[in-house]
């Protein structure tokens, strides 16, 4: 059987358009000029919608994932991510898991809002917190959505009863100056 391509993945999801809700979530996620989503593009697929497509195309290799991680498209661009944590957890090969978090690593910038961080970056990052400075750079970087990945991904160590990396990254992120921000930290504060 061959695997899922991207061009196949993106015919399901055009399949699943809705200009109306598009329309909403363009508001919603803040895409106006000089809102953090500015010039952001949606489809309008809800997030039920967008894991049941993801879990429909599991099998699609990281090299096909690339164009969809990085499209124009929100949704497109979420339901890649929702890939990433799928085969991520899914997976039993630590080589494997290396090469999805090193992919995800590379194509961060493509998370560029908060409910695409939210969505990978606990998956992505668990069992790799503890002893990883990756945190700490992330913490301090001039990217909204880096900080917000240092600070959300934090959870899987919450979970486990581990906090220390989420007081350590919420003290450098105590003062940011974006609500954004605020709001994850006080979000990881209370887990």
């Amino acid at each position: 059987m061959s695997k899922a391509s991207a061009s196949e993945l993106r015919e399901a999801i055009q399949k699943q358009a809705n200009p109306k809700v598009a329309s909403g979530q363009q508001r919603y996620f803040k895409t106006g000029p000089g809102e953090y989503g500015e010039g952001d593009k949606f489809l309008g697929l809800n997030v039920p919608t967008q894991r049941k497509i993801a879990n429909e195309f599991i099998d699609i290799s990281l090299n096909e994932l690339q164009g969809i991680v990085s499209d124009e498209y929100h949704e497109i661009r979420s339901i890649g991510m929702i890939i990433l944590t799928e085969k991520i957890q899914s997976t039993k090969s630590q080589i494997e898991k290396d090469k999805i978090f090193n992919f995800y690593i590379a194509n961060k910038q493509f998370c560029n809002n908060w409910d695409l961080v939210d969505v990978s970056c606990t998956k992505i990052f668990d069992g790799r917190i503890v002893g990883n400075d990756l945190l700490n750079d992330l913490s301090k970087s001039e990217s909204l959505w880096d900080r917000r990945i240092s600070i959300v991904s934090t959870l899987s160590e919450i979970r486990k009863g581990n906090y220390e990396p989420t007081l350590r990254i919420a003290s450098v992120l105590l003062q940011d100056s974006q609500d954004l921000i605020h709001k994850a930290v006080g979000w990881m504060l209370r887990e």
